[in-house]
């Protein structure tokens, strides 16, 4: 209706003299007209006006008027009368808006008219020369994506973008054969179009194959290389892709990205070779990202990776080593983390600890005193260890984390439980359905000898957990039920425990407090 009132003003304003005429009328039709579309447009008797416009653009043969008779039917929700006045407009003139107007007549009506629509559609392809409209429109009437494609193209040369488009259409479907198919043949014409290539690495990765996804991406990479202008538009259009946004970019200087996303394609790019086993050209699209980059920080924990991977841990150490002195406030928490982790890996919990109670900053870093405190309970130490926990909770009185840390050391060690408890149910009550607060609460409990209650904790704790329970809490259900004289039980429980995870320090220690430390005492 909104074209109605734009369209009464004018006519208004050429109604004084026979106007009508100089447009191929004769006054009495143009007269017929204007009261046609004033019907319409004031409501007054719009179905009379309708077919008023429709009486006249038949008589006329102009498709003008028909179209408009189209649109008011339309108005009055009458899909009968606009799809017998569309067809009308098609035969008298009707463009690729008539043909889209009767096919989505026709996909309103449901399925039946589905089958009609499709017909409209291939001529709308052809008459448009452009599959965008038809694409929509057939997604609808098919209600499938890849027929859609075939439909809109079904009149026009096949194009590379439709090549690649199909081949990622048939990857969402599961058809990694049919996209293979796609992409050799729009690569047999057009080898070194981008969209194709990016389609190709898209099927590399779903396939699996790692060698044949890496290759892909450096012919990505070399083509963008040569096409600036189009690897700009496609990283936009691409943009939800991570593995096609890093091959654009960590190649090419400056593609007219802005900073900040081209570390972060350079950053994805790292992740992508690391993770398709290649660790070296990792390092390469890493070391691209600048310390000033919001992605730097993750660059180093990713090169760290790496270089792990390649066995050349003094590398590691020195990386973190220059990182640390480099670090901004907000980097420094993890990048420490990071590097007292190597250091335990490499030196020992005691060299991890050194470093982390040297670091100055660590006193006014929350999380840095959370750390700090299970390197020093490992090392026994636990004064410190209780020192940087009260610390840490008075930094965040409301984590749940500081009081649960502290109540758990204090009843694995065995020592004033009924604070401990205190501090467990402070915990509970900020985060109640943790379920390793709950195995918490469990723990000091079965400390406690209340073995009931503490069998009732760990049980919720481990369904708290689902399918994937932590092999901690099932050491400690374990120990519930064998000081319940429930010992099959308990063994069956420490089975599981030693099946997801053999090496698990806390499972071990039990199992060799019961005489059980063999893996084969389980069976």
């Amino acid at each position: 209706m909104m074209r109605l009132r734009v369209v009464l003003p004018l006519l208004a304003a050429l109604a004084a003299p026979p106007a009508g005429a100089a447009a191929g009328y004769s006054e009495r039709q143009f007269e017929n007209v204007l009261r046609g579309y004033l019907e319409i447009g004031t409501g007054a008797d719009a179905r009379a006006g309708v077919m008023r416009l429709y009486s006249l653009g038949r008589q006329l043969e102009d498709p003008g008027l028909l179209r408009d008779a189209t649109h008011g039917a339309i108005g009055l929700k009458d899909l009968a009368l606009a799809m017998k006045i569309s067809r009308d407009w098609i035969a008298h003139g009707g463009d690729a808006e008539a043909l889209s107007m009767l096919a989505r007549i026709h996909i309103s009506e449901g399925h039946p008219g589905l089958v009609r629509a499709i017909p409209l559609l291939t001529r709308l392809a052809r008459a448009t020369g452009d599959p965008g409209q038809v694409f929509e429109l057939a997604s609808v009437a098919r209600g499938d994506q890849v027929l859609a494609m075939q439909s809109a193209y079904a009149k026009l040369p096949k194009t590379a973008g439709y090549h690649a488009y199909m081949a990622l259409l048939h990857l969402r479907n599961g058809g990694v054969a049919e996209a293979g198919a796609q992409i050799d043949m729009g690569l047999a014409r057009w080898p070194g179009d981008l969209e194709i290539l990016m389609a190709r690495l898209r099927h590399r990765v779903v396939a699996g194959d790692d060698l044949g996804a890496v290759a892909a991406l450096e012919a990505l990479a070399a083509a963008a290389e040569v096409d600036v202008p189009t690897a700009v538009a496609v990283y936009e259009d691409w943009a939800h892709q991570h593995e096609v946004r890093g091959a654009l970019l960590p190649r090419a200087a400056d593609y007219g990205i802005e900073e900040g996303r081209r570390h972060y394609a350079q950053l994805r790019a790292g992740v992508f070779f690391f993770s398709h086993g290649d660790p070296e050209r990792a390092l390469e699209a890493l070391a691209g990202v600048p310390e000033h980059s919001p992605s730097w920080e993750d660059a180093v924990s990713m090169r760290a990776v790496s270089y792990e991977t390649l066995g050349e841990d003094a590398k590691i150490l020195a990386l973190y080593e220059e990182a640390l002195v480099h670090a901004p406030r907000e980097n420094l928490t993890a990048l420490a983390q990071g590097y007292a982790r190597q250091l335990r890996r490499q030196k020992g919990d005691a060299q991890a600890y050194d470093f982390l109670a040297g670091l100055e900053q660590a006193e006014r870093l929350p999380d840095l005193l959370y750390v700090r405190s299970l390197y020093a309970e490992r090392l026994d130490r636990i004064k410190e260890a209780e020192a940087d926990l009260r610390a840490y909770i008075r930094l965040r009185p409301d984590s749940a984390d500081g009081y649960n840390a502290l109540g758990y050391m204090f009843a694995d060690h065995g020592v004033r439980l009924e604070e401990a408890r205190r501090l467990i149910k402070d915990a509970l009550a900020i985060d109640p359905e943790s379920a390793a607060i709950v195995d918490s609460y469990g723990w000091v409990l079965y400390r406690l000898g209340d073995l009931e209650g503490a069998r009732e904790q760990l049980e919720r704790s481990l369904r708290l957990m689902g399918r994937e329970p932590h092999v901690e809490i099932l050491a400690h259900y374990g120990e519930v039920l064998w000081e319940l004289g429930l010992e099959d039980d308990a063994v069956r429980v420490w089975r599981k425990g030693w099946e997801l995870d053999e090496s698990n320090d806390v499972l071990l220690e039990t199992m060799r407090r019961y005489d059980l430390e063999s893996g084969a005492r389980l069976y």
